[in-house]
């Protein structure tokens, strides 16, 4: 289970739903569209929509409950990179939602380059199959 759905009408970002591709494809633009734009209010949405508490959340990430308290009340706080793969791994994020976050917590494509191995972490998180995380990281395996 990747966590709870929203209760309302508009479901997180989640794959696991079965919808068409369609369907899905507007949900997540419509969820996305909602979003907030700064870093506190964007984990205390997705601390809601996916795991419920703060405390669930320290338990999945291995983050402190006070550090994941002042990350949710503090726009200023400094992520390290190993935070932020904690919380996209934990939160079980898809692709476009952990990029959203990324983005706001400053850790945005330019800065990622620098955090390859993260960024091949996180995307390959979502695929199945071997050759899919070859293809999509080829300068890795190469």
């Amino acid at each position: 289970m990747h966590g709870r759905l929203c209760d309302d009408n508009v479901c997180s970002l989640d794959l696991d739903e079965n919808l068409s591709e369609e369907a899905l494809d507007e949900k997540n633009a419509e969820y996305l569209e909602t979003f907030p734009r700064r870093p506190s209010a964007a984990l205390v949405q997705l601390i809601h929509d996916r795991c419920g508490t703060q405390k669930e959340l320290s338990l999945r990430s291995g983050i402190s409950e006070a550090t994941i308290s002042r990350m949710c009340s503090d726009d200023n706080f400094q992520y390290d990179i190993r935070q932020i793969t904690r919380i996209v791994i934990s939160l079980h994020m898809p692709p476009l939602l952990s990029a959203a976050l990324m983005e706001l917590t400053g850790f945005g494509t330019a800065v990622m380059t620098r955090y390859l191995r993260y960024q091949c972490i996180i995307a390959c998180m979502f695929m199945d199959e071997l050759d899919d995380v070859i293809n999509s990281n080829r300068k890795l395996f190469e």
